[in-house]
Formats: C-alpha cells, sequence, structure tokens
C-alpha cells in the first residue's frame, strides 16, 4: 500500500534524510524511530505529500505523492490524514468547526460524521468549546476526528505523546490505533517515546544522513 524508495531529503547543503527502502502493507501499522536530528518529521512530512524529496519516490496505493494527482490538495486530503506534534486546532473554531474545516478542504458536507465522530471520542458535550477551554486530552481527540474524519487511506501522526503523562500516553495511542482500525487505514507514527514504541510490531529505524 505504502512504498518508500530510496527517499533522501536536504536543506541547502545540509542532508537531514536518507532512508532505506521500506515497504507496508495494508492495515500495517509502523513506528519511526530513530534519535533527534534523524528526520523523523522530514519523513513525516514527505509521507504527508506536503514536502517533496530531494531524491527518491512515495508511492500510496500506487499513486506517486508527488506526480500531478499527487499534488492536488484534495486528493491528498481525502487519502492522507495527519495528527501533528503541535496540533494546530484553529482558536477561532470550536471543537466541532475544526473538524468540519477538513470536510470543507474536500469539499464535503457530510457534517453529520464530524458530530457523531465527536461524539464517539467522548467530546459530545464539548463541541462548541474552543480549544483554549479544552484539555490536552480533548484537544488531542479534536485533531485525531480532524484527521480521520474524511476516511483517509494513510494516518500519519508526529509525536504524538510528547507532551502527555503516562495516563494521556496511552489513551493517545489506543486513540490512534482505534481512529485506524474505524476507516481501514495504515498508521505511521513518528516518535522517540519507549512508552508507545513497543506497541509497534514494524518500526523504521532511523538515522542520521551522512554528511
Amino acid at each position: 500500500m505504502l512504498v518508500v524508495r530510496s527517499v533522501s531529503h536536504r536543506y541547502a547543503s545540509t542532508p537531514v534524510l536518507a532512508v532505506t527502502d521500506f515497504e507496508l502493507a495494508r492495515d500495517e501499522h509502523c513506528a519511526l524511530v530513530g534519535a533527534s536530528g534523524s528526520g523523523k518529521t522530514t519523513l513525516l512530512h514527505i509521507l504527508a505529500g506536503i514536502l517533496r524529496p530531494t531524491s527518491g519516490e512515495v508511492t500510496l496505493d500506487g499513486e506517486v505523492l508527488y506526480s500531478s494527482i499527487g499534488h492536488d490538495d484534495r486528493w491528498r486530503a481525502r487519502q492522507i490524514g495527519v495528527v501533528p506534534q503541535k496540533l494546530h486546532l484553529l482558536t477561532s473554531l470550536n471543537a466541532l468547526d475544526n473538524v468540519r474545516l477538513a470536510q470543507y478542504l474536500v469539499g464535503s458536507s457530510a457534517h453529520t460524521e464530524a458530530l457523531m465522530l465527536l461524539t464517539d471520542l467522548g467530546l459530545k458535550e464539548r463541541l462548541h468549546a474552543r480549544p483554549e477551554n479544552l484539555s490536552v486530552g480533548e484537544q488531542q481527540r479534536v485533531a485525531i476526528a480532524r484527521a480521520i474524519v474524511n476516511k483517509p487511506r494513510l494516518l500519519l501522526a508526529d509525536e504524538p505523546t510528547s507532551s502527555l503523562d503516562d495516563h494521556n500516553a496511552e489513551q493517545a495511542i489506543k486513540l490512534l490505533f482505534e481512529a485506524a482500525r474505524r476507516t481501514g487505514a495504515l498508521l505511521v507514527v513518528a516518535t522517540h517515546d519507549a512508552r508507545i514504541r513497543e506497541r509497534f510490531a514494524r518500526q523504521v529505524n532511523l538515522t542520521r544522513a551522512p554528511s
């Protein structure tokens, strides 16, 4: 389903990523692991289709992410859901509208899906609360709902437990696995957190790109 071939990236003259080829089958979940500076977030941005690698190719269900179709924002928003490390919820919108915004970006008006999803994630009483009035755990659930509301084929999460205590970290990873199961998505998580690494049978270990 997801195929990564000879992907590398550099900023100016500085190499930041060089990835050994790997493939992930449908419903095969994976952790991207490695020390700080090994390129985990860079690779996640490449897999999300928001950063074009210096060299190499990524395909999702046979579609090259950087072909003309892969450059289409609506295609990318439908096929790939992202939970960023900094959640980037819009402070001017409430929880429900933050999720509906993801639907708007793909031209969908099926807003009952956003309502049902937030309700299933335990936020029925928090639909109209703005991000500053939500707990960290609630904000993360909104971000997960936003990432999966369009039923993507690939779900990406960047350091989803980095600022969470043990209880909330466990809840977050459970939510991500459940979100992937709910939509039939492949889950890829970039993490340095030993608490959740062991939850992934498949791991891709990144090392610093050679100079």
